[in-house]
């Protein structure tokens, strides 16, 4: 993730962007794949067609919780 390095190392940032979430943490790689292992599965998702999966945490593009009080460690 080199193009993100700086943003996830600054703490105002990660606030920021967290504190648009129902839930209140950045996705990371292995949440992707979870939803794509699941999508693929032939058992669990056997009846789905057409959908799009959003996998954001809830953002909503408005501030849902103050900045102050996300923890940037727990939001990685």
């Amino acid at each position: 993730m080199p193009r993100l390095a700086a943003t996830l190392n600054d703490p105002r940032m990660i606030r920021n962007t967290a504190a648009t979430m129902a839930l209140p943490q950045l996705a990371r790689p292995e949440d992707i794949a979870n939803a794509a292992v699941f999508l693929s599965s032939d058992a669990l998702a056997r009846h789905i067609t057409g959908q799009v999966l959003v996998i954001a945490g809830g953002m909503e593009g408005r501030w849902l919780w103050q900045p102050e009080e996300i923890d940037p460690a727990a939001a990685l």
